[in-house]
């Protein structure tokens, strides 16, 4: 079965739904950009900073760790099992896709950069089985938000909105709770309160 992952407001946090999805065949980001976390504060940085992190199996050498070391010296290195073999990569300068293998298996990367999530999605991006947004305001008040994904995210998909760190990895990093469609106001409502 194919796991596809939506992370909205991703920037280069590649290394989160690999770590927590290890099954992932497609990783769908819709983020706006925003040069605070990019290297040379460009999206052409922040596309080399997430093929670095892909190529380098860490985290070690990225832009956002850097930034995040200057306040706070404690910030972990974040890995996966393994270095990624980078295939492909084009950029239409709307959609930026990857194609890559980790553990012996194709995966894609579709980046839909400068990009608002809170408006229609792409049609490719469909059959969602992990929602994440980390990083993101969320606001599902928003009927457009709500409306895509109740049509494009499985009835039983998983929704990933905190970190939870522990022993310094990321291997615990959020919460994933399913996501019945139907009652998604009272979860994502909960998630508001916690």
């Amino acid at each position: 079965m194919e796991e596809k992952i939506l992370y909205c407001g991703m920037a280069d946090d590649i290394l989160t739904p690999m770590i927590l999805v290890p099954n992932f065949t497609t990783i769908f980001v819709i983020d706006l950009f925003d040069s605070a976390f990019a290297k040379n504060r460009t999206w052409e940085g922040q596309k080399r900073d997430i093929l670095q992190c892909l190529k380098d199996g860490n985290n070690e050498k990225s832009h956002h760790r850097d930034v995040y070391l200057h306040y706070d010296k404690s910030t972990p290195t974040y890995s996966i099992d393994e270095q990624c073999d980078i295939k492909e990569e084009i950029d239409n300068g709307k959609i930026w896709k990857v194609i890559f293998y980790y553990k012996g298996i194709k995966r894609e990367l579709i980046y839909f950069h400068h990009t608002n999530f809170i408006a229609n999605w792409d049609e490719e991006i469909k059959n969602i089985s992990h929602l994440m947004c980390m990083g993101a305001k969320f606001p599902i008040e928003k009927k457009i938000l709500n409306k895509m994904i109740r049509e494009r995210c499985n009835e039983d998909c998983k929704f990933y909105d905190q970190f939870a760190e522990f022993n310094n990895t990321i291997k615990t990093t959020a919460i994933g709770r399913t996501i019945f469609i139907n009652d998604l106001e009272n979860v994502l409502c909960e998630v508001e309160k916690n």
